[in-house]
């Protein structure tokens, strides 16, 4: 009977139900210091007239560190980095500049996950219409 008590305990604790605050979070990338460089991000398309350059994407995902457990003689645990958004967006807006690109139009970045044995990373995909605005 003891050996079902301790986990039965922690199981109706782990699933007990907090008071919480009202929260409210915000997402998105400012993209003011692209603007300022004269550079367009959009998720849009451009109107205007343009050369095209390059569609493209940039996935990114974390590194992952081997850990010394030293709880259990021997045992390695594996750790992921994270992503951030503003990396992705970074390494688009050089990629296209290098080609000669002024602007990524119907711009898009989306969560990823790939499993690299037996932890599952979280990354960024970052994808979009390179052009040349004139």
């Amino acid at each position: 009977m003891k050996k079902y008590f301790i986990p039965l305990v922690f199981l109706l604790f782990s699933c007990s139900t907090m008071e919480t605050q009202k929260e409210i979070r915000y997402y998105g990338y400012d993209f003011r210091p692209y603007t300022a460089k004269g550079f367009l991000f959009t998720t849009e398309g451009y109107d205007g007239q343009y050369e095209s350059i390059a569609s493209f994407a940039a996935v990114m995902y974390p590194e992952v560190k081997q850990i010394e457990d030293q709880s259990v003689l021997g045992n390695t645990r594996w750790a992921a980095g994270e992503v951030h958004a503003g990396e992705v967006i970074d390494s688009m807006y050089a990629r296209a500049t290098r080609m000669g690109a002024n602007a990524i139009i119907r711009f898009e970045l989306r969560d990823i996950q790939k499993l690299n044995g037996k932890i599952i990373m979280e990354g960024l995909q970052a994808s979009g219409f390179a052009i040349k605005r004139k």
